[in-house]
């Protein structure tokens, strides 16, 4: 199938880590992650009960989740990014795709195209703190995952 470029959004939470376990358990919940199993002749196959279980043998493990799901850490700033991580893009970085260095939903979102380009290589994606009046609004999680 290929990778899958995704987005996810949670409200804005002291501790990034809480707000990425709020965005995955969302996805997990609204199963808005990739399932093949019961199309094009693959045969069905129980979806897990939690999130918890989500990484099952033989299913799961094999092609990835292709949404947030996938992120398990977020790093913080100067971290060393790898598989299954999220990095924060550099002030510098931010200012150059939003202009500014808080951005709001909407300029994310008319930034969208240009986002992708701050992913890092070695990692899933990236997270950033959206602003609404000035004040930390919610957590916009991005990335490209899956087999």
């Amino acid at each position: 199938m290929g990778s899958s470029a995704w987005t996810a959004f949670s409200p804005y939470q002291d501790g990034i880590s809480a707000a990425l376990e709020h965005a995955r358990q969302q996805a997990f919940e609204d199963q808005d992650y990739y399932w093949p199993y019961g199309k094009n002749g693959i045969p069905e196959h129980p979806r897990p009960s939690s999130l918890d279980s989500f990484w099952q043998p033989n299913t799961t493990e094999e092609f990835g989740a292709h949404c947030v799901i996938d992120a398990e850490v977020a790093l913080a700033p100067g971290e060393e990014p790898d598989f299954g991580t999220l990095s924060p893009p550099s002030i510098e970085d931010a200012i150059e795709v939003f202009g500014i260095d808080q951005p709001t939903r909407a300029d994310f979102e008319r930034a969208e195209n240009d986002v992708w380009d701050l992913i890092n290589e070695e990692s899933c994606g990236c997270y950033l703190v959206l602003y609404k009046d000035g004040q930390p609004h919610e957590i916009v999680f991005w990335g490209i995952s899956g087999d």
